[in-house]
């Protein structure tokens, strides 16, 4: 089952093939020269037909629709000198719109290029950041639970960027709240700080609190925030993966992946009572728990 999922994260959307082979086509616009990038990023055979630009597109689809061929991983391969050489002169400037469209096609669909040749996928943060900034400003948890969704698939397959994904989420909201509310974000951008100025906003400091239950309870969000954003600072792929860096299991990135939901329902919830009050309504409308979040609610109690 897992295999599967995996699996299913390498394929290329096919609007990302077209793209990337018509780039590729125009750029070397040489049969021998795109045979052999392809051939050298292990590219099954046979060779398609047609012209530059229908050789590479195909390519691409057929890497996608092997389930033994890492389509990512081809296409990283083919990619990395195009993204990677510097050109000069009157060709720079179209060159560079050429990148850019790779770039803005693979951030569609969740992926980044890197350095050396390797595409990884990053979740939310490969979203463009109006399409985010608009699911959390409509407080829309049904479709930001499809972004932890697909952090979820990959709490196996690539821990860190599993946690890097929905940390984000976090940190995005917290900073769409403060915008929104017309609050002053903090000298020191941090989860643990943004959640200082968000928190006290709502009423939910633990300090301006009197019940003690409640006291720790949120004392213990603060706590969860500070920690998500040390392990993303830490281990996460955001910051890179040097030898020093700290390795995190997928038994870690899930839970951190639960953590940032849960935070992130509490808050939406928490955001529409705010409002409710706000607008003066008589009856306010019913806050937007997620089926997922009340599926997790109601299996914990049952356990319990």
């Amino acid at each position: 089952m897992e295999a599967g999922r995996n699996s299913e994260m390498k394929q290329l959307p096919d609007p990302l093939c077209e793209v990337a082979g018509e780039v590729l086509g125009d750029y070397y616009y040489n049969h021998s020269k795109i045979e052999a990038l392809f051939m050298r990023a292990n590219a099954p055979n046979p060779v398609p037909d047609g012209s530059c630009v229908a050789k590479a597109t195909e390519w691409l689809r057929r890497c996608s629709m092997r389930a033994r061929v890492d389509a990512h991983e081809v296409l990283g391969k083919v990619l990395e000198s195009f993204m990677e050489v510097e050109l000069r002169g009157k060709e720079r400037a179209s060159h560079e719109q050429r990148k850019e469209r790779v770039l803005k096609m693979l951030g569609k669909y969740g992926l980044e290029y890197q350095v050396g040749g390797r595409i990884s996928y990053t979740g939310p943060k490969g979203l463009s950041s109006r399409h985010l900034n608009s699911l959390l400003r409509d407080r829309d948890l049904n479709s930001l639970d499809v972004e932890f969704e697909r952090a979820e698939r990959l709490v196996e397959s690539d821990p860190p960027v599993a946690l890097n994904a929905a940390t984000n989420i976090v940190e995005a909201l917290l900073k769409v709240y403060i915008e929104d509310e017309g609050l002053t974000l903090p000298s020191a951008v941090t989860l643990k700080k943004l959640w200082g100025v968000v928190g006290k906003d709502l009423g939910q400091d633990p300090a301006c609190v009197s019940e003690d239950a409640l006291k720790k309870i949120l004392s213990g969000q603060i706590t969860t925030l500070d920690g998500l954003s040390q392990l993303r600072n830490s281990a996460s792929s955001a910051h890179g993966r040097g030898r020093k860096s700290n390795r995190i299991d997928s038994r870690t990135a899930r839970l951190a992946v639960n953590a940032a939901h849960t935070v992130v329902a509490w808050l939406i919830e928490s955001w529409e009572r705010k409002l409710a009050k706000t607008t003066n309504r008589s009856q306010t409308r019913p806050a937007s728990v997620s089926s997922r979040h009340q599926k997790r609610l109601t299996s914990s109690a049952r356990q319990n």
